[in-house]
């Protein structure tokens, strides 16, 4: 199965529009903060290299510098949910279809 990270833009929209039930809400929040964040760092390519940002406090600098380069594992680590939401889904559907008639496949389930 093809991984949610791995669609484009359009087929990841498309595929949220249809009748099947992933990817849900927290695959499309996990995207939703991932292009938030992407943005902020934006904000930080943009500005860091600036004539106007090295007039800056040398501390201030270093804590912007700082917080761009943290934030990128925030980035990552949404992007790595967008299919871990999906599967740990998937997996409770398979879960709920198992039999549950004995004692033993409802321990299973």
């Amino acid at each position: 199965m093809k991984k949610l990270i791995d669609y484009t833009v359009k087929d990841f929209v498309y595929e949220t529009d249809s009748a099947s039930p992933a990817p849900g809400g927290g695959s499309v929040s996990a995207l939703a903060g991932s292009l938030g964040v992407a943005l902020a760092r934006m904000v930080g390519h943009l500005t860091i290299p600036k004539k106007k940002f090295k007039t800056l406090d040398e501390s201030i600098q270093d804590d912007i510098v700082d917080f761009h380069n943290k934030v990128k594992k925030t980035e990552l680590r949404l992007l790595e949910l967008i299919d871990d939401d999906t599967n740990a889904f998937n997996a409770i559907m398979k879960a709920f279809k198992m039999p549950k008639d004995t004692e033993g496949e409802q321990a299973a389930r």
